[in-house]
């Protein structure tokens, strides 16, 4: 949709940028898209996540719901890439702001 992201268009950013590695797989991509698509507020699960698995872990679209395909809003793209950084710089040395500002500034 307008002003979201879907996993295909995340996977392109990530291609795009030349992010994909040793450290950072599609198993990374995947974790990431789904954890950072928080859970329904007044639930204890997370059906966005277990979608997102059973599609791209399981290759499984079924869920018996005609709802759209998860989509990443600004604020959970911007959560995307602070994961991201945890793969990319993993120096537990230095404080998580010069991690990011390392890797944004790559």
């Amino acid at each position: 949709g307008l002003g979201t992201m879907s996993m295909g268009e995340f996977r392109s950013f990530i291609n795009d940028c030349k992010l994909l590695d040793g450290a950072f797989t599609d198993v990374g991509i995947n974790t990431i898209f789904a954890n950072v698509q928080g859970p329904k507020v007044g639930t204890n699960q997370n059906p966005l996540y277990d979608r997102a698995y059973n599609t791209f872990f399981l290759q499984d679209t079924r869920d018996g719901t005609e709802d759209e395909e998860p989509e990443l809003n600004f604020g959970e793209f911007q959560e995307a890439v602070a994961a991201i950084t945890q793969y990319k710089v993993p120096n537990p040395y230095q404080s998580f702001a010069k991690r990011l500002d390392t890797f944004l500034t790559r």
